[in-house]
């Protein structure tokens, strides 16, 4: 996918997920204040080599992330586990993200990362020390690319070598 079908990409994804339109478009940077209403997520774009070059950053206001587990689920929103919108707002970060592997960074054949949760300092830390390739903004709702992308230290656990 190339990067001027993004908003299309974006735009069908939230249709088919929520029935319900909400067009993103092309935003010449990303709105870098980082509120407590909303929930931030962030998929890893790597290469086999496991270099992480990039990322896909997702901003959803929290009334968006509860009607999307909602809806996914099948269940009314006040019998909503955490872990319910977690797991929702993840697979949205993960299609989200699946049209943005063929178009950033030096590598041709990134893979996808698992989606991880952040908080706002942690993407915020991310706005920050990453540089942001692209961003695509629907009524309270953020896809940002990051090319290169700098981690939040606390984000990931650990890994043994």
């Amino acid at each position: 996918m190339q990067p001027q079908d993004m908003p299309h990409h974006l735009t069908t994804t939230w249709r088919t997920f929520m029935g319900e339109e909400r067009v993103f478009t092309v935003q010449q940077s990303a709105v870098m204040e980082v509120s407590e209403g909303q929930r931030f997520f962030l998929i890893t774009l790597h290469h086999a080599s496991g270099v992480i070059p990039a990322g896909v950053g997702l901003s959803i206001a929290e009334q968006d992330a509860c009607r999307l587990a909602a809806r996914l689920f099948g269940e009314a929103q006040e019998n909503l586990a955490e872990a319910d919108i977690t797991d929702a707002c993840g697979e949205l970060s993960n299609v989200f993200a699946s049209g943005v592997t063929s178009h950033v960074g030096a590598y041709a054949d990134l893979e996808l990362g698992l989606p991880v949760s952040l908080s706002a300092e942690q993407f915020h830390q991310t706005l920050l020390g990453s540089a942001i390739r692209q961003c695509y903004l629907a009524s309270h709702m953020q896809v940002i690319v990051f090319d290169p992308l700098v981690q939040p230290q606390a984000a990931w656990p650990a890994r043994s070598e």
